[in-house]
């Protein structure tokens, strides 16, 4: 009997498989693999193979885009967490437009080093031209193998818009895996639409998003975007910074992601940014975030990071089950690679199509940063510049008694309550995204109106800053820098250990409540709310259902006591 040839596992092949394990949460065998695989790909494999393929000598094509696909050997890189940063880096310089030269990857990758906490104290290697050349081979140009495929189940072939359009539902896996497009696909060139002489976006593309926009009810027409935020600024906007291993950190900053519907009625819980994973002052409060109705996250630089969108989009589009909707995005690099994840992975979204609104254009805008970010600020600073007066009159340094619990309290009552519904419908007509504008849009008076309430309070102290209210509301430190010269340090600063306090961060102790000190606080409430004329009868119910609740953990409580008595 002749032996059976040897067929070589190429390295797509090899990425194929851990994919297909890792996409299960419950694992499959080896049998089911092996039946899986060759099924697909129509080779002969072996279980030893498909065991060495998911060890974790194969880790590194988890953390990297899909290389040569014919190629059978790559060696996995050296330096693994060096390339993985390397190549972050070189992703978002490429989604920037900005040049990426051999000496300028050479040039990264020794900045890098430096910064990186698990080579501290190791000597740089020579970054050599072989050593390149391999990195390119592992890590090749986004222009060399994307490919952009997206489906509308809603919009026919003449109604689908020539702008980014990156929709990642089922209906994308689907046409992606098929050998044709379908009659609802469209193929999208890698390259950003091209402007006119003027600068000015085609007309065609702008009329197509208005198209589009006609498929959705205006309930689920969202928008979401990320807004950059000093919470200790004062009016005199000193920005202050730390230094952690030669990695440069605001201090006192976070990153608030917002999310809202084109009226106003719909706004999802605020997803925070910072540096640490539990921040001192929710431990040492015992409140954890969950129960402010946000969801905390953190890495080195306090900013969105493609890993967190990507988590942002899955749940955004568990929120929206059932639903078809519509979510505008800017077209950030985050943004552009956290999607591009999606539609590679075997789990795309089932609910939300995803638009990414090109740059540059001048007839349509992203309606928060058109104004609702800028509404949010004006909001939370009046909130502050308060604070500070109040502290100060009892000559309290305010400085040093606000935390990070207190500024998300004002984060989360200024998102839930205060912004007026009307605000948020206001821009987004004035961004252009819900359709061309007949007549100029006026700007919503919410955010007029408390800029100059501030300026009418600081002029009680120094009439000089009056003028600068605009830029300590909405400060030009607080934009999003994307730039070569900072990219080194905020990709390496994703790597640094985790903190367990902020930034700027003082101790303050919040008392603790019992649970006979909660009964006793609401019992007095209770009370108040029964002795007025009229009464809050829906507030009285409630009140009363929550005594119950609270009576009966005290009897829990009580009989823990006595039965640890006995023991």
């Amino acid at each position: 009997m002749p032996p059976v040839r040897r067929q070589a596992i190429t390295i797509s092949e090899k990425k194929a498989i851990r994919n297909f394990y890792n996409g299960f949460e419950s694992k499959p065998g080896q049998k089911a693999i092996k039946d899986w695989f060759e099924d697909t790909f129509q080779k002969n494999i072996s279980q030893a193979t498909i065991s060495t393929v998911l060890s974790s000598k194969y880790d590194y094509l988890d953390h990297t885009d899909l290389v040569n696909e014919g190629a059978v050997k790559l060696r996995p890189a050296k330096f693994p967490v060096l390339e993985n940063a390397l190549a972050e880096w070189r992703q978002r310089m490429e989604k920037q437009n900005l040049s990426v030269s051999s000496e300028s990857i050479r040039h990264a990758a020794m900045e890098l080093w430096k910064k990186l906490p698990v080579y501290q104290n190791q000597p740089p290697p020579a970054f050599s031209n072989g050593w390149l050349e391999k990195f390119k081979k592992r890590h090749p140009l986004l222009s060399q193998k994307e490919t952009y495929t997206t489906t509308s189940t809603q919009l026919s072939p003449q109604e689908l818009p020539s702008v980014n359009l990156q929709q990642v539902s089922q209906n994308s896996l689907e046409s992606a895996t098929s050998t044709s497009l379908n009659q609802n696909s469209i193929s999208l060139p890698n390259t950003p639409p091209i402007l006119g002489d003027d600068g000015a976006q085609p007309i065609s593309d702008v009329v197509r998003i208005h198209e589009l926009k006609n498929s959705y009810a205006i309930n689920d027409i969202f928008n979401m975007d990320e807004i950059s935020f000093f919470w200790k600024l004062t009016p005199k906007r000193i920005i202050r910074k730390n230094n952690i291993g030669g990695v440069e950190r605001n201090k006192a900053f976070v990153t608030v992601t917002i999310c809202c519907n084109a009226n106003g009625t719909e706004r999802l819980p605020l997803w925070i940014i910072g540096y640490s994973k539990e921040p001192r002052a929710f431990q040492a409060a015992k409140i954890p975030p969950h129960n402010l109705n946000i969801i905390w996250k953190h890495n080195g630089v306090a900013t969105m990071s493609d890993s967190i969108m990507e988590e942002w989009l899955r749940w955004f589009d568990s929120q929206m089950k059932g639903r078809n909707v519509l979510l505008l995005l800017d077209s950030s690099s985050i943004h552009q690679t956290s999607i591009q994840n999606i539609r590679n992975s075997k789990y795309p979204l089932n609910n939300v199509l995803v638009v990414l609104l090109p740059p540059n254009m001048t007839s349509i805008s992203n309606p928060c940063e058109q104004g609702i970010s800028k509404t949010f600020k004006a909001h939370y600073r009046r909130s502050w510049i308060y604070n500070i007066l109040l502290k100060t009159e009892k000559d309290i340094n305010p400085l040093r008694t606000v935390n990070i619990l207190q500024a998300v309290r004002w984060m989360v009552d200024i998102w839930e309550y205060q912004i007026e519904p009307a605000t948020i419908a206001g821009y987004f007509r004035r961004s252009g995204v819900l359709g061309p504008l007949l007549e100029a849009e006026p700007e919503p008076s919410e955010t007029s109106r408390i800029v100059s309430q501030l300026q009418q309070t600081v002029s009680r102290f120094d009439s000089q800053k009056t003028a600068d209210i605009e830029n300590f509301i909405d400060p030009p430190e607080e934009l999003n820098q994307d730039q070569d010269g900072l990219l080194v340090n905020q990709v390496a600063a994703h790597f640094l250990p985790d903190r367990d306090f902020e930034t700027d961060e003082d101790e303050i102790i919040e008392p603790y409540v019992s649970l006979k000190d909660a009964s006793k606080a609401l019992e007095i409430i209770l009370k108040y709310e029964q002795q007025q004329d009229f009464g809050d009868l829906n507030l009285i119910k409630t009140l009363n259902i929550y005594q119950k609740a609270l009576n009966v953990k005290i009897e829990k409580s009580s009989k823990m006591e006595f039965i640890n008595t006995l023991f």
